[in-house]
């Protein structure tokens, strides 16, 4: 863990998150974005990095594309019951390529897993610099269960793509 010295934090100023999954007739994508709350996200060697960057996603807010695609996503992350997902990226630091790595904590439905060993990577998209990451999120591991459609015939995968795009000012 080598950081540089004049970047032991960053500071978050939006977020957005995108699901993209597929199913037997073609594919979805569902997006969560969040503007204009600046946050801090220390990097773990630094004394105030003990505390996680935790965010909550507010499940009845990510868009899908149309009524149905969201009231199935709503039902699959069981938000009436579960209304909100947590994010948090732990031990995030730059190994001795100066690159950034780190662990996400999924929680959702009332269970938590850890995703180990996460690459960061900072980039400029559409004039913003972001700090980004995707990984490969399975519905089986948390016991979900897509809604189906047309007697079965229509159904998810059970393996979606989780993109995390942090906005740095």
């Amino acid at each position: 863990m080598v950081p540089s010295s004049d970047e032991s934090y960053l500071i978050i100023c939006g977020k957005q998150i995108t699901v993209e999954g597929n199913t037997t007739i073609g594919s979805f994508t569902c997006q969560y974005e969040e503007s204009k709350q600046n946050d801090t996200l220390f990097l773990s060697n630094e004394r105030k990095a003990k505390q996680p960057y935790a965010f909550s996603l507010k499940v009845p807010e990510f868009s899908c594309g149309n009524f149905l695609l969201n009231k199935d996503f709503q039902k699959t992350l069981q938000a009436e019951k579960h209304p909100q997902i947590v994010v948090e990226v732990t031990n995030l630091h730059k190994n001795e390529k100066q690159e950034f790595i780190g662990s996400v904590r999924l929680t959702l439905v009332g269970k938590s897993k850890t995703i180990e060993e996460i690459r960061f990577y900072k980039k400029t998209i559409d004039n913003q610099k972001v700090l980004f990451t995707d990984f490969v999120f399975t519905a089986s591991e948390f016991e979900l269960t897509p809604p189906k459609r047309l007697g079965g015939l229509v159904e998810a995968d059970d393996c979606m793509n989780i993109s995390v795009e942090l906005e740095l000012s």
